[in-house]
């Protein structure tokens, strides 16, 4: 079995390079969210024309256009610093989450053990009881068979070694 990955230094090494991973999806993220804040502000500041200039439907249609294109660079920023998020802490830290659920449930478990160990012990009790019958009759019933193989492997054996000394006699 190739061990390369089973060693605490790649580990460490590989927990490192996840870890580094998500802060630059976490960075990107962030990227994203400021540049849909600052196209949110510049479509908010600027200047309209007048209702009853030409240009005015255009422009309207244009800073709506930037503020979608603001909200949806927003929205996919959040989107990607949860996931960023999830990769750093989530996937980088799954060894001492795991450790913490285990010490955490260990208690638990063992007042669980305590208490069904004597119901699983005296159910195991009472159903060997009721099969002991069973067994001895299914016993009595073999044993005859058990015999034959018996006497049948006994008879192989005799005939193996008498076979192995004739070979032996006839080698001198």
């Amino acid at each position: 079995m190739n061990n390369q990955y089973l060693n605490e230094e790649k580990y460490q090494e590989i927990n490192k390079k996840v870890k580094r991973i998500g802060k630059f999806i976490m960075i990107g993220a962030l990227v994203l969210i400021v540049v849909g804040i600052i196209i949110l502000i510049m479509a908010s500041n600027k200047s309209m024309p007048s209702m009853n200039d030409s240009s005015w439907f255009e422009a309207s249609r244009e800073q709506r256009h930037q503020k979608s294109l603001g909200m949806n660079l927003m929205m996919f920023g959040i989107f990607v610093e949860a996931i960023g998020c999830m990769v750093r802490f989530g996937v980088g830290n799954r060894r001492e989450i795991m450790a913490y659920q285990t010490q955490q449930m260990m208690p638990i478990a063992k007042e669980g053990i305590k208490e069904m160990a004597p119901v699983v012990g005296q159910a195991a009790n009472t159903m060997m009881k009721e099969m002991e019958p069973t067994y001895k009759e299914m016993a009595k019933t073999m044993a005859p068979i058990y015999g034959e193989v018996a006497k049948e492997v006994g008879k192989g054996i005799a005939e193996g070694i008498k076979e192995a000394n004739n070979t032996n006699n006839d080698e001198k």
